[in-house]
């Protein structure tokens, strides 16, 4: 397994989208965002309301179809400023959010994208009826009861590939320690 750290542009054409069950995935992300690689963008619809506004107008809006054959995936592109304004303001190399869009929706517009998909494992549905086929490292699917986890952000960090350095997240009022994640000291 390599080890080296991707080139910092190359992982700001890497987001990262949490999607599913919107309580869980909202802690994941914010768990995900207490991290030193991964920015949490703020909860908005700024993304799905730029695929629809772009989706309704595509007749106004065909000459952009040539945009897309040289690389810019209108409204992707745009929105990918947005995240580069926050990534800069925070220092951090990649962005992670909660996204109300799909895989298929997301995987086009986003296709170097990562997914975390939240849900009820009970309630699982066959995969090859859920998502676009993507190739590995691409998609994870987590429990929505144990998103928050110590153990599910150590195989979510693994798996986004970021490096595993001790942190402290701090989970509303709950602290959660592993190898990865340690508790701070008691007070003195």
């Amino acid at each position: 397994m390599n080890t080296t750290p991707a080139p910092a542009a190359a992982l700001v054409d890497r987001p990262v989208f949490v999607v599913g069950e919107r309580p869980a995935a909202m802690q994941l992300v914010h768990a995900l965002g207490e991290t030193p690689g991964l920015c949490a963008m703020p909860l908005n619809r700024l993304l799905p309301d730029l695929a629809l506004a772009v989706e309704r107008c595509a007749a106004d809006l065909d000459p952009l179809t040539a945009l897309e054959r040289d690389g810019l995936r209108p409204p992707a592109s745009w929105y990918k400023e947005v995240q580069m304004a926050r990534l800069r303001h925070s220092g951090k190399t990649r962005s992670v959010e909660f996204s109300g869009l799909s895989v298929f929706r997301l995987n086009r517009l986003f296709p170097e994208a990562q997914f975390l998909v939240v849900h009820r494992l009970k309630r699982a549905i066959d995969r090859s009826r859920r998502f676009p086929p993507l190739r590995p490292g691409r998609i994870l699917e987590v429990g929505s009861d144990v998103a928050a986890t110590a153990t599910t952000l150590e195989r979510v960090l693994t798996f986004l590939g970021e490096p595993a350095e001790q942190v402290v997240l701090d989970l509303s009022d709950e602290r959660v320690g592993s190898a990865l994640v340690t508790p701070p000291a008691a007070p003195r």
